[in-house]
């Protein structure tokens, strides 16, 4: 479909050509010449004014032209002849054309009808004209490339016709048209949901020939010709599950009501999500729960973590999926009513705080049970409220406390209270006994009141600092106080030795209450702590030079891989238009195995990849006719890139939880470009070389900058999201009379930010546990800046490949949860205590001969790390403990009640034992410990002093020597399995980090060391 001039000259000069063009009629192969002038004896031809002589026959020449060089079988096409060289009016001697050097063992003959000729084999044909006076021909005759017709009978064929979920198959359309050729080209394919178990849309995708199988079910899979007709009877894909993967526990109901139960199944999925039946689980939880049949239940309130496993295979091996059960208390049953303090008896004016107790038909505590006012009797009792359960009374006498639930009436208890007054008397209104107070500027007034009905009051301190007394006895002071716990020391003096001058009898008071600028509620929900946990990104972990795709230690090979495995040859662009009557169609695309780089900057990571040796199929379909004559003809080959060099700017970065991925600034390089075009590349000129080179090259680069760009982003992004965990796991009670209790972890990327040295990650999170305590404090306590006015910047400093640090805050609401689950509180018997000293109360310092403790913390324990002194602190506020002994030291049984606030330095270390290296929490001893004595033996009424320097040599002093000989904990660093987190890790890929060092540092623990 081209003439020889075209093929010297070049395609842009067929306009030239077409505006001079001489077309005479043609005859076939064996006929003589057909039209034309007799020219041989004419002198001269008139050309208006100016006279030409006419050329020669012996210098003219011929051009064979033909309307279609790639006609579809069956359809005729044109041949013309042109005669070059006439002189201007010379008329054309006559032509013919024939074909030759027709290929041999063709089904159908062509068919000749004057001009015409109708090819109906596919085959290559060759047409020249010939010059009849002198029977020159056309040295470059016209290449005819015969294409199959429409096709007639169409069959689709998918191998392999079964595929797992994540599996691929090709897809091959055959045809016949009506003279019996193959077609080959001119496919559609088209999947839909078939068969006798139909799937779901995009269940099977497919482009450029290939499959791919992400959701189980039936596919029809058909081939059409463009513009044509279809396969009648498409090919039936059946989709199978993969491999399980995935085991999801799902429960009939997240919450039951103790001694209810919910039903619990199992499924296992691939990676693709499809259930993979039959695959043989069993169901582990905590023994707190029980399991029959299908049911689970329990009687004990908390929340429990239930999940499926496999029955005989590791479970490394597995994405366990588990659910969380929360089991809530039934309706209370019972109601204890109880005093704080539980003191014998309280002086006039001194404040006691109603505890109710409620439980259900199985002990557990109904928590914040509403209940109708307390009463009091006798009537007229002079008692004063200073809040719902708070109260006071004004007289002596002994009155009884009633309350009731308000939903059960019917539920509720009393408590006789004997008043005697032992003036003076003080009492603290505000703060409360065990509060958490909050507050930008550290400042709190405290209040209370004083009262002696025999001498008057001289005098109330608080912390030494004088109060101010109003007449009717209420007195207020304001204090600084600091970050953490703050001990309240309240002395009130009366005017007993106002006559002689000395001083009067003093009445103390001990409490204490937590300060922060914040809070993490954790009713109803506890909040995301922001960065509660950072980790450094350093080279190492980027990109260490060493990709073995078969365990991915960093992120560049885990990248590689998700661009080794996307299917490239996938997303090669529709034939798309190139100008000049052609459309480029590119497909089966082939390349080596990439190779990917990283290098952080500010900002984000410089990314690379090269990929060698891609080998495209090309073809040039073009058509562009002038005067019926087609000029464009069809072109096939290969493209051959030697490298193709993919660098750009990831930009990564992550704020409030909100993280943002782009790539930007994407140049593609392509080395050693082989273009091999049906063996046209030697007589090309150097503009179309060039051309179609510049056609490649913007195609490919911008194949790569969209797809395997994004698909890197999409890739980090996922690696990213991985490390959003939800996990319920369980806490061993420390000590017997405590309370096991299962926690609730969640995280989620909160920060991120890079730099030319690597990159800082901050993952945001959450500590859980259901309530089992009848406070109410504000929640966890954030650092804040500790009440200094502005928070330190500090950073992970980016001196070791493995870098994590855990904020004081998650550290804080760990302990919260600990606490607010009612862990810390223990109840030990008689029996207990023995089990714990194997029968020997010899190691207990004292003479005792049986013995039975309460704890009970009204606040939790927090670490405080805002010390001037930069030492991590372990403070305990208001921790009430209720001791009942037989002695000989007491002269038989007696009780002591005392509330307890300890602050003690601590720090964080290293070890190394034959499990690796661990860490543990080393006591240095205690800095400060106060004392609120409610109750002692009456031994040591009035000399309470003496009991404290006697328990504290006795018992503390030796607690001590065993809490600070040797570290506490030694927990070894938990290794981290990828293959849990992300399917992006094959099963078992486990990161153990290996710990060199544990700092202290502006509210964080450092843990430096490398990852194996």
């Amino acid at each position: 479909m081209r003439l020889v001039s075209l093929r010297t000259t070049g395609l842009l000069s067929l306009l030239a050509i077409a505006g001079s063009l001489s077309w005479f009629g043609c005859a076939d192969s064996t006929t003589g010449p057909q039209g034309g002038a007799d020219v041989t004896g004419a002198d001269t031809v008139d050309s208006g004014a100016i006279k030409q002589p006419p050329t020669p026959l012996s210098a003219l020449t011929v051009q064979t032209g033909v309307s279609d060089d790639a006609p579809s079988a069956g359809v005729p096409i044109l041949v013309r002849c042109e005669v070059q060289g006439l002189a201007e009016g010379q008329g054309a001697p006559p032509t013919h054309w024939e074909l030759y050097e027709t290929p041999a063992n063709i089904l159908y003959e062509p068919m000749i009808d004057g001009d015409h000729v109708t090819f109906r084999s596919v085959a290559t044909y060759k047409v020249r004209c010939i010059l009849d006076a002198t029977n020159w021909i056309d040295p470059t005759p016209v290449i005819v490339k015969v294409e199959a017709g429409p096709a007639l009978d169409i069959d689709t064929t998918v191998n392999p016709g079964q595929l797992a979920a994540g599996s691929t198959a090709d897809v091959s359309c055959s045809g016949h048209d009506e003279f019996d050729n193959v077609v080959e080209e001119g496919w559609q394919v088209f999947v839909a949901p078939d068969g006798p178990d139909p799937g779901g849309t995009d269940g099977l995708i497919h482009a450029n020939f290939k499959l791919k199988a992400l959701t189980v079910g039936t596919y029809g899979v058909t081939c059409k010709q463009k513009n044509g007709p279809e396969d009648a009877s498409p090919a039936i894909v059946t989709v199978t599950h993969g491999q399980p993967y995935r085991l999801v526990t799902t429960l009939g109901a997240p919450s039951i009501v103790a001694g209810y139960s919910t039903t619990v199944a199992c499924h296992a999925e691939d990676k693709q999500g499809n259930a993979v039946p039959e695959f043989p689980m069993a169901i582990d939880m905590p023994t707190k729960l029980t399991l029959t049949g299908f049911a689970v239940s329990g009687t004990i309130s908390g929340k429990y973590a239930v999940r499926c496993v496999p029955q005989a295979l590791d479970w490394t091996l597995f994405s366990l999926t588990a659910a969380v059960l929360e089991v809530t208390p039934d309706v209370p049953v019972t109601m204890e009513l109880a005093l704080q303090p539980p003191k014998p008896f309280f002086a006039t004016y001194e404040k006691m705080t109603l505890v109710v107790v409620a439980q259900d038909q199985y002990g557990n505590p109904v928590v914040d049970a509403a209940t109708l006012p307390a009463d009091v009797t006798p009537a007229g009792a002079p008692a004063k409220f200073f809040g719902e359960k708070t109260l006071a009374f004004t007289e002596e006498g002994v009155f009884t406390i009633s309350v009731r639930l308000a939903d059960t009436p019917t539920v509720g208890d009393s408590v006789d209270v004997q008043i005697d007054g032992a003036p003076p008397s003080v009492t603290v209104l505000y703060p409360e006994r065990g509060a958490t107070l909050q507050g930008a500027k550290p400042s709190v007034t405290v209040s209370g009141l004083a009262n002696d009905t025999i001498t008057g009051v001289a005098a109330v301190r608080v912390n030494g600092v004088p109060a101010k007394i109003k007449p009717d006895g209420t007195w207020t002071v304001i204090i600084i106080p600091r970050w953490g716990l703050n001990v309240l020391v309240i002395e009130a003096e009366d005017m007993s030795g106002a006559a002689d001058g000395t001083p009067g009898q003093i009445t103390t008071i001990t409490q204490s209450f937590y300060y922060a600028e914040k809070y993490y509620p954790m009713d109803p929900a506890p909040d995301y702590i922001p960065d509660a946990i950072k980790v450094w990104l350093d080279d190492s972990f980027l990109d260490d030079g060493n990709h073995n795709p078969t365990h991915p230690d960093d992120l560049a090979t885990i990248l590689e891989g998700a661009v080794a495995a996307f299917d490239l040859g996938a997303i090669l662009p529709p034939p798309m238009s190139v100008g000049l009557g052609y459309d480029l169609i590119l497909s089966n695309l082939s390349m080596n195995p990439p190779s990917l780089y990283l290098d952080p900057f500010d900002g984000g990571l410089h990314f690379g990849t090269k990929i060698k040796n891609m080998s495209i199929k090309v073809k040039l379909k073009g058509e562009c006719k002038v005067f019926g004559i087609d000029l464009c003809p069809d072109f096939g080959g290969k493209l051959q890139i030697g490298l193709i060099d993919l660098k750009a700017d990831l930009l990564a970065s992550a704020k409030n939880a909100v993280m943002d991925v782009s790539l930007v600034n994407a140049k593609v390089n392509l080395e050693a470009i082989n273009i091999d075009i049906d063996g046209i590349l030697g007589w090309l000129f150097d503009w179309l070389i060039d051309f179609l080179v510049n056609i490649f090259t913007g195609t490919i680069e911008d194949l790569f900058e969209s797809q395997v760009g994004a698909l890197v982003g999409d890739t980090l992004t996922s690696v990213l999201d991985s490390l959003a965990i939800n996990q319920t796991f369980d806490v061993a009670a420390p000590l017997p009379g405590m309370d096991d209790i299962s926690l609730t972890l969640a995280s989620r990327v909160h920060s991120l930010a890079f730099t030319d040295a690597g990159g800082r990650l901050g993952l945001g999170a959450v500590i859980d546990a259901t309530k089992k305590v009848p406070q109410n404090p504000l929640g966890s306590l954030a650092r804040g800046t500790c009440l200094k006015g502005y928070s330190p910047l500090w950073n992970l400093p980016g001196q070791s490949s493995f870098e994590a640090a855990l904020w004081d805050d998650f550290i804080n609401e760990l302990l919260m949860a600990v606490w607010y689950g009612g862990t810390l509180n223990l109840s030990l018997d008689e029996d207990a205590i023995a089990g714990l000293t194997g029968g020997d109360s010899g190691g207990l310092g004292i003479p005792v001969d049986s013995m039975a403790m309460n704890l009970d913390f009204l606040l939790p324990p927090i670490i405080n790390g805002c010390n001037e002194d930069g030492l991590m602190k372990l403070q305990i506020g208001d921790l009430f403990v209720d001791v009942d002994m037989v002695s000989p030291l007491f002269g038989g049984e007696g009780r002591i009640g005392v509330y307890v606030d300890v602050e003690m330095t601590m720090e964080l270390i290293t070890e190394e034992t034959d499990e690796g290296t661990t860490f543990g929490v080393l006591i240095h001893g205690i800095d400060n410990i106060w004392y609120h004595w409610e109750y002692v033996p009456e031994l040591f009424e009035g000399e309470e002093a003496a009991l404290q320097e006697l328990l504290e040599s006795a018992l503390i002093d030796g607690a001590l020597a065993d809490l600070t000989g040797a570290p506490i904990g030694g927990i070894a660093l938990p290794t981290l399995d990828l293959g849990e987190l992300s399917p992006l890790f094959a099963p078992g890929t486990v990161i153990t980090p290996v710990l060199d060092a544990l700092v202290r540092d502006n509210g964080h623990t450092l843990l430096q060391g490398s990852l194996e």
